[in-house]
């Protein structure tokens, strides 16, 4: 093996320079500069670096192999996708009687699941509603279990800005079938739970005060 400077050096291939402590002791500046080929050798404090086989491996590659297992494993650690989403439909009653101008909510149960896929729709004048999911606005829910939560529907703008509380009440009994038992308001008090399923038939939703 042939010798340049005081170190050996290799020939034939692509070579990566690291630092060499035989050649950048100090003292002295300036720092010695020692000729180098094609085979390599020192330049400028350097010395070159062959690895088996004489394949070159750069700094950068060399630690993107060790931490791409790592990313690889994390990214399928974040969870597997976008979950199933199918249309559902359904009727809520409350003793028996249609429900009508309600907000339904359904709360999927599984881990990992943010808001966006929390599914909504408001009852009819027949208590019958079409669920929509936050997630792009698609129509329907996530398959899965999930916790069901019924309130009253947002007031109209008119009567928000009305003081009289006389007035909120004559409009709460004129849409029917009130009020809404609030344990149906509370994640945890709800008893309305609900698995959807693939090709999921028509929801009742039965309430009692």
């Amino acid at each position: 093996m042939p010798h340049r400077g005081g170190l050996p050096v290799t020939t034939g291939c692509l070579l990566e320079t690291i630092p060499n402590p035989a050649c950048c002791a100090s003292p002295p500046p300036p720092l010695p500069q020692f000729g180098g080929g094609e085979g390599g050798g020192c330049r400028g404090g350097l010395v070159s670096l062959t690895l088996i086989s004489g394949v070159k491996m750069s700094h950068r590659f060399f630690f993107l192999m060790l931490i791409g297992p790592l990313a690889l494993a994390s990214l399928s650690g974040c969870g597997g996708g976008t979950p199933a989403i199918v249309p559902v439909k359904g009727t809520v009653l409350l003793n028996g009687q249609p429900l009508p101008k309600a907000i339904v909510k359904f709360q999927p149960q599984q881990d990992g699941l943010s808001s966006e896929f929390f599914s909504f729709a408001e009852t009819d004048e027949n208590g019958q509603f079409t669920l929509t999911c936050g997630y792009k606005d698609k129509p329907g829910a996530v398959v899965g279990k999930h916790v069901v939560l019924i309130t009253e529907s947002p007031e109209p703008k008119e009567l928000r800005q009305s003081r009289d509380r006389r007035e909120h009440e004559d409009y709460r009994a004129k849409l029917g079938n009130r009020p809404i038992p609030l344990r149906y308001a509370s994640i945890k008090e709800s008893p309305l739970k609900i698995e959807i399923k693939e090709g999921q038939e028509d929801v009742k939703l039965e309430l009692t005060r």
